[in-house]
């Protein structure tokens, strides 16, 4: 049952992220990885690393989770495969410092075959609009934020899309 349960954790931590409650969200999908980065069930788990390390960033746990991730991370072939490289992208985007962050976010939205899963592209779009905009870099923000709010909004993921909405107004967009 741990492919179960670890389905359940993630959209436990997902229903958490979503309603802002970060610090639930993280005890939540850090469930899905023993503390030397076993994962709970192999490959579902690894499907969560990019929001497990979403709520690690807004609940102030970057270092615990740093570490975890590398640890979950190393445990995987070297060739994981497109999905897995953009959700560990996505998610040591998240964690790394601000000054590196940005290779992580950028480098999987240049291969367009991320669009075959529209939630995780819309998510990594949005993590890399925000830092764009907190970069004052608006413009580049704008042409991030906007398609992942239409994808999220189109997909009925209003908590997400809310959040992309808010980053658009905030880069001075009506």
């Amino acid at each position: 049952y741990r492919g179960f349960a670890a389905r359940a954790w993630h959209a436990a931590g997902l229903a958490a992220i979503a309603q802002g409650n970060y610090v639930t969200a993280y005890a939540q999908l850090s469930q899905l990885f023993a503390t030397d980065g076993t994962p709970l069930h192999h490959p579902f788990s690894y499907l969560a690393v990019a929001d497990l390390a979403a709520a690690a960033a807004r609940a102030e746990r970057h270092l615990e989770a740093r570490t975890l991730l590398e640890r979950a991370l190393a445990r995987v072939d070297p060739a994981p495969g497109l999905r897995l490289e953009q959700l560990a992208a996505r998610a040591r985007g998240l964690l790394a410092e601000p000054a590196d962050a940005e290779g992580y976010l950028a480098a999987p939205l240049a291969d367009p075959a991320g669009n075959t899963w529209p939630f995780e592209r819309a998510q990594l779009q949005l993590d890399y609009g925000e830092w764009l905009r907190r970069e004052n870099r608006r413009v580049e923000a704008r042409a991030q934020l906007e398609p992942a709010y239409e994808l999220l909004h189109g997909m009925g993921a209003e908590a997400f899309a809310e959040r992309a909405r808010r980053e658009l107004v905030a880069t001075g967009a009506s």
